[in-house]
């Protein structure tokens, strides 16, 4: 179960920070929309800040695998033979 809880953790974790770069990315991309579509060096640091914070989450993300919520609790089993 230890296993279990860390591996939640985790994935919640991974959740979080993707929440926090797509904020970080529609800032970036209002910004970006804002100078007429020209790049400053702040912008193409920016830019470059959100590409590798995206792979390094795109890693995290296939290192974890899936998660699955549990459904519940097995009330009742019918069994047929």
């Amino acid at each position: 179960y230890a296993f279990y809880e860390s591996y939640k953790q985790a994935h919640l974790d991974l959740i979080n920070d993707q929440r926090a770069f797509y904020a970080r990315l529609a800032a970036y991309n209002a910004e970006l929309n804002a100078s007429g579509g020209f790049w400053t060096d702040a912008l193409r640091k920016e830019h470059e800040d959100l590409s590798a914070l995206a792979t390094e989450l795109n890693q995290r993300k296939n290192l974890i695998g899936p998660f699955y919520y549990p459904l519940g609790i097995v009330a009742k089993v019918n069994v047929y033979w």
